[in-house]
Order: C-alpha cells, then structure tokens, then sequence
C-alpha cells in the first residue's frame, strides 16, 4: 500500500492507485474475504481501528484522494451530508449559490431541505436545449457575473475536467487565496485529455491586470496549452472552442 502513496505539500497522502471514476476515492483491493474497499477507510481503521456502523469518514482537507488519518473525521451521514460540497450544501452554507443567487429563489423538499438553485438550472436547461438544436446562445445575454456559471456548465456539458480559482469574502474584502507568484493567474483551468485549456473571463469592458496578462502569456508559450480571455459576447465561440 505504502508505494502507492504521495505526500503532498499540504501533508496529504494522494492515494496514486485505482481511483472511482467520477469520484476520486482511491480504492484498494483487499482480496476475496472482503473485496474492494475505499482507500481511506481502510487506513482510518488501520489507524483508529474498525469504523462504527453508521459513521462515515469525512475528508476535512477536502482532497478525496488523501488516506492520511489526521486528515480524516468519523462523522454521522447526516454531519457528512452538512459538510458537503454539492450546490445545495453550498446555498445552505454560504446563503447563495455559486452564482450568487440567494437561498429564496432555490427549490426546496417539504420540509425546507434546499436541493438545488431554480435560476441555475433554468440556465443549464437553456444552455443544453439550445446547443442540441444548433441554436446561437448570444440571444442569452450572461451578465458578467453570470458568465462564470456558463462557462462552468458549458465545459461540464462536454466533459471538461474543470478547476476555477474562486475569490473569498476577507476582513479586506474580496480576495482569491494565492501564494508564490499567484497573483493573476486565470479564472478557469479546463482539461480533457489531450488538451488543456486557461481561460480569464472579463465583462464587456474589463482590463486585464499586468500580472493576468503576464500569466496568459507565459501559458500560450507552453506547447498544446490553450490560452482565451473570454467575454460575455464570446459565447458561442467558447460553445465551439469546448465542443
């Protein structure tokens, strides 16, 4: 098991062998007597010892690859659920959703449990609608800030894997968490093999910053890298760019 693990920057363990597709949980087979198990459920047992009936192992670095146990927490299904990354969790957590719709316009169980954001999933309607009719998205009209969210459902659409570097709400108000030389680097990385793509998405009339245009140069130098600043009236050429 050891040779197949990496040590990351962060201390994570990255679990370097079969992975659930779709996921990212390693998994490990441990023969006949019990088959294929998650990565890191075996080692928190390794460490710990048998998991509780009932208990889940929650990732509390967020890294679904990483097996080490200081990284892990037993927690109820429902405290897991909490915890969670889906759009839903994300509304209940933060009071809007990724596109910044607030929590009254999302759709809710009886109950009052938050599913899913209306207005998001009217616009990947849309989207999916028009693009399997061979019509224009340019009639759409994104904002700037909704752009973001077309994009994102766009690359997931035609089965981009996708990475965006999201700006947090601080004491000094917005910023996107960098270190080193950071500073500019592009909104959106997107990759399905063989290609890779970043992209800077702006409104209308946006500049970009020295240290943007710097970071989109150095990338456009690198052979097969894709390199795009995007606006909203872009749309349908990022339809036929991601296609």
């Amino acid at each position: 098991m050891v040779p197949k693990i990496v040590v990351n920057a962060d201390g994570c363990w990255e679990w370097t062998g079969s992975q659930l597709a779709g996921a990212g949980y390693g998994r490990i087979n441990l023969g006949r007597s019990r088959g294929v198990e998650y990565t890191h459920r075996v080692v928190m047992a390794m460490a710990y010892g048998e998991i509780p009936t009932g208990l889940q192992v929650d990732h509390l670095c967020r890294n679904r690859i990483c097996c080490n146990p200081s990284h892990l927490e037993l927690v109820s299904a429902a405290e897991n659920t909490r915890r969670g990354e889906s759009p839903g969790m994300a509304i209940h957590r933060l009071g809007v959703c990724v596109a910044g719709h607030p929590r009254e316009v999302a759709y809710r169980r009886r109950g009052g449990e938050i599913v899913y954001c209306q207005p998001c999933r009217q616009r990947r309607r849309a989207i999916a609608s028009r693009i399997a009719k061979g019509l224009s998205l340019a009639s759409l009209q994104p904002t700037e800030d909704d752009l973001l969210a077309y994009v994102l459902d766009l690359s997931k659409l035609f089965g981009w894997q996708r990475a965006h570097f999201r700006p947090a709400r601080t004491e000094h108000g917005w910023r996107t968490a960098v270190s080193g030389d950071g500073a500019g680097f592009p909104d959106l990385a997107l990759c399905r093999p063989p290609r890779l793509v970043f992209a800077e998405l702006k409104s209308a009339t946006g500049k970009l910053s020295h240290h943007q245009q710097h970071w989109l140069t150095l990338l456009a130098e690198i052979p097969g890298v894709e390199v795009f600043l995007w606006r909203p009236k872009d749309l349908d050429d990022i339809v036929r760019t991601l296609r």
